[in-house]
């Protein structure tokens, strides 16, 4: 099976997963008066942090290769039972200017981290019980100071980068961490044997898995109506463009996703089927001169099996899948629009076009008509 590493946001709970280790080193110099009378005088103490994530996360054990967050600013406070707002807090860091970006998975990002945070500032004796930690918002105000270049491309500034080979030897996999709700699971493979011989599998869905759930074996079914031994994919090849709203060339980050309409007791859900490698899923518009007049273009390729997915519902005691169906196996492309280099932040109006229905073959290519963003910053 081809694994695929990909970018998750998560939000500010990402905190839950830090391990962190605080170190206070508090002076005091006594003194003896003229009297006899002896005084103290407290001077500022320091405090080194490191964070780091659990190594249970880590490869090949876990499935991230990258934790991702921005830091805006770290404070301190004696008291165990202060909120955000309450009085008492002591800035150690203040990068609202100029976030941070570090990965929980690299020891040099994570070791003393205050120091590499450039701090500066004395802690006052003192039993501190708090040390907080602030993240970049995934959806910063406007004028909000952001990192630059942005590990998490579009999926904001907090994210987590899984890692290949994100299955076991058995094919075992996890996903984590994830929101409650129910969420529908997506196979797809395409396999090139030591002979030089691809096998393409039909995608596989099951739909409604609950938060928590374990899949068991999910089923994949290789491609047929071939009469050599390769079973190549399908390619999709098309162009988009972004303009602003004075109809003249500006920039966008361009998010590319092939989905397909399966019927699902009774009721049609549109699914994201998984592209294979040579799949160019993110890119970035810029003038060229295949673009139409006053835009900023690019072409993409998405490579994907050229048949229908089978389906399942889940199901505790074991999950019952339908054959894929024979008929002829219709693709719709959707591209969503981000401000470049922003991290996430949504651009052009509307930001989230989806293509006409269009039929696609087994390892035949298939050019779809452009999508065309407007209204662009």
């Amino acid at each position: 099976m081809k694994n695929k590493s990909s970018e998750r946001a998560v939000g500010v709970y990402i905190l839950a997963l830090l391990l962190l280790t605080a170190l206070w080193m508090v002076s005091c110099a006594g003194g003896t008066g003229g009297s006899g009378s002896s005084t103290q005088m407290q001077t500022t103490g320091a405090v080194t942090t490191s964070i780091s994530d659990p190594p249970t996360c880590l490869p090949p054990n876990g499935s991230f290769s990258h934790v991702w967050v921005t830091i805006t600013k770290v404070q301190a406070n004696l008291s165990s039972s202060a909120g955000p707002s309450d009085s008492g807090w002591v800035t150690l860091v203040d990068l609202s200017a100029n976030p941070k970006q570090i990965d929980l998975l690299s020891l040099a990002s994570t070791t003393c981290l205050l120091t590499q945070l450039g701090s500066t500032t004395g802690l006052t004796p003192g039993n501190y019980q708090q040390i907080r930690i602030i993240l970049l918002s995934n959806s910063p105000a406007s004028g909000q100071a952001a990192p630059a270049p942005n590990a998490c491309g579009a999926n904001g500034y907090n994210c987590v980068t899984l890692a290949t080979g994100v299955t076991d030897s058995n094919g075992a996999f996890i996903f984590c961490p994830l929101a409650s709700g129910k969420y529908d699971a997506v196979v797809a493979a395409s396999v090139t044997s030591s002979q030089n011989v691809t096998i393409t599998y039909n995608a596989t869905v099951t739909s409604a898995v609950p938060l928590g759930s374990t899949l068991s074996k999910i089923p994949l079914v290789p491609e047929t109506g071939f009469s050599t031994p390769n079973s190549l994919p399908g390619t999709i090849t098309g162009q988009a463009s972004s303009s602003n709203s004075a109809n003249s060339a500006t920039a966008a980050d361009i998010q590319l996703s092939a989905l397909q309409q399966v019927s699902i007791s009774g009721s049609n859900l549109l699914v994201t089927i998984p592209d294979f490698g040579g799949s160019t899923s993110n890119v970035s518009t810029a003038s060229g001169s295949g673009c139409p007049v006053g835009t900023d273009c690019a072409t993409y390729t998405l490579v994907v099996p050229g048949s229908n997915p089978e389906v399942g519902v889940w199901n505790s005691a074991g999950t019952s899948y339908s054959p894929p169906q024979p008929s002829s196996v219709n693709y719709q492309v959707n591209a969503q629009a981000f401000v470049p280099g922003s991290g996430g932040t949504a651009d052009c109006t509307p930001s989230s076009l989806t293509s006409n229905s269009f039929t696609i073959s087994l390892a035949t290519s298939t050019s779809v008509p452009a999508l065309a963003f407007a209204g662009c910053q």
